[in-house]
């Protein structure tokens, strides 16, 4: 259980960083890339949870993605 919520960390982490240096080159591409992998990470929690935690995981990832969308 504690891999997974650390993996999603790091994904989260390392897409907030990425389209840093991606965006000048696609702009379209990064922002797709970035969504798959919250998308990703999201269900991973809700799977490996399933409790009512798991919703307000899924619902913190869910801002951090309407936050880079917005973002970006």
């Amino acid at each position: 259980m504690g891999i997974i919520p650390n993996k999603c960390g790091f994904g989260s982490l390392l897409v907030e960083k990425r389209p840093y240096f991606i965006v000048p080159l696609n702009f379209s591409i990064s922002r797709f890339v970035g969504g798959m992998f919250l998308f990703y990470c999201c269900f991973g929690i809700v799977v490996c949870f399933g409790n009512g935690l798991c919703f307000f995981v899924s619902r913190f990832c869910f801002l951090f993605l309407l936050f880079c969308l917005l973002f970006f």
